[in-house]
């Protein structure tokens, strides 16, 4: 029986209903992506922050994105980016560098021009933090990034991500000192953990 055979309103109420279907299709794939991600051994862990009654409503984050470092991530293309930058500029070299060698050669230079922060300099808007990234400055920055893409390799909308050499204003260490004096619960690293989604423990060589 095809629907030109149904009156209009039994048409409109199948419609109505297949549309419904659909939209708890996308649920379930998007939770399904979720827990592959979670459950499934890789060399990196996440964990997915509680939402506490302690947390700061939407309307309490600054308007200025240089005051709430909640807005300091950068997307997942634009760490992609910084990967290629990085494997032309080290050429034969590139499996050696870490994130130090990354934060001098790309990172620093682009603060300094700027007077922000690399994520800040990219997204002069700020871009809210999804996913808060711990991990180790002594690792190969491309065994890092491949962690982080192993991660999320399942997810189709890749997220924002924390990382504090572009969060912050890299240069000299008063610079970084600067930015982290004041009491713990108010340093940048804190408060963009706490407005994250999920936390992301890199685990590699």
């Amino acid at each position: 029986l095809g629907l030109n055979n149904i009156s209009s309103k039994v048409r409109k109420n199948i419609r109505e209903t297949l549309g419904m279907n659909q939209e708890q299709r996308k649920q379930q794939k998007k939770e399904s992506e979720l827990n592959s991600a979670t459950n499934e051994s890789q060399p990196s862990t996440i964990f997915h922050a509680p939402t506490t009654s302690k947390d700061p409503p939407p309307a309490a984050i600054a308007t200025d994105p240089s005051d709430e470092p909640s807005m300091w991530a950068i997307s997942f293309q634009q760490l992609l980016d910084v990967k290629d930058e990085s494997m032309k500029m080290f050429s034969n070299n590139y499996e050696s560098k870490t994130m130090r060698d990354v934060n001098r050669d790309i990172i620093i230079p682009v603060c300094k021009e700027t007077g922000k922060s690399y994520a800040l300099t990219k997204n002069p808007k700020g871009l809210k933090t999804e996913v808060f990234v711990s991990h180790s400055w002594d690792e190969p920055f491309g065994e890092f990034v491949d962690s982080i893409t192993d991660a999320f390799r399942t997810k189709y909308d890749k997220p924002n991500v924390w990382i504090c050499a572009f969060g912050l204003l890299q240069g000299s260490n008063d610079d970084i000192q600067a930015q982290l004096e004041m009491p713990l619960a108010q340093s940048p690293f804190v408060r963009a953990l706490k407005s994250a989604d999920s936390y992301l423990v890199v685990r590699n060589s």
